[in-house]
């Protein structure tokens, strides 16, 4: 009998469930867990890079975002777009994201929901919380700590701030990660337009695909595979 060239393959549960655990504990979520095939939604992270808000034309601002998502493998494949929330003169951060309307719910990267539709994106006031939970993980992965200060020009409606959008002299700020009310994107603060800030990157529409199987799913298969290759042997 001919001798196989492949090494047997012992496999335990407790490996495969390690394997799994290291693995995702080390990378971004892409899909939430609970999603059905083809349920529609979004995902927001906070850049860990930063910039100036001196530039008052939107497509500096979304190449900027959009050049930090292409920092990570897992956001490439998803084969999206990406757009700043921001606000410039009269395109608001509404109108740059596709964010009018009820839509869709969005997530951060780490599988929580930060609001269930858009409406209750711009739907917070500093009298009240509006999201579900509050953007702070980046395109690495990283938790966002301490709070740090994101450019927006946008007033909680999703409105230009008239007067400090992106561009102006002083445009609004927001922090994250901070409370659930509008300070998120407005915390009535302004700063001089030089300053280095972090951003916010809102996804396109993503269409969740069939969840992947449980551990003992991939444990049987990799199994079957193991005992191919014995019999092959």
């Amino acid at each position: 009998m001919k001798e196989s060239t492949l090494p047997i393959v012992r496999i335990t549960l407790a490996g495969v469930l390690a394997l799994f655990v290291t693995s995702a504990s080390a990378q971004i979520i892409t899909q939430p867990v609970g999603l059905t095939h083809g349920e529609k939604y979004r995902l927001i992270f906070v850049t860990d890079g930063t910039t100036n808000a001196e530039s008052g034309v939107i497509s500096t601002y979304n190449t900027f975002v959009t050049n930090q998502a292409d920092t990570a493998k897992a956001l490439v494949a998803l084969d999206t777009t990406w757009s700043a929330i921001a606000s410039v003169g009269f395109l608001s951060a509404i109108d740059n994201t596709g964010t009018g309307g009820t839509g869709f719910p969005i997530y951060g990267l780490n599988g929580s929901l930060i609001a269930a539709s858009y409406s209750q994106l711009w739907s917070g006031s500093l009298a009240s919380g509006s999201l579900a939970s509050v953007p702070a993980i980046t395109e690495s992965g990283k938790v966002v700590t301490p709070p740090r200060g994101v450019w927006t020009g946008t007033l909680p409606s999703g409105a230009s701030s008239d007067g400090h959008t992106m561009g102006d002299l002083s445009p609004v700020s927001g922090f994250a990660p901070g409370p659930t009310n509008s300070e998120w994107v407005d915390s009535e603060d302004t700063r001089r337009n030089t300053t280095q800030l972090s951003m916010y990157a809102i996804s396109g529409v993503l269409t969740a695909a069939p969840e992947p199987g449980s551990a003992a799913l991939l444990l049987t298969g990799l199994l079957a595979l193991a005992a191919r290759r014995r019999r092959s042997a």
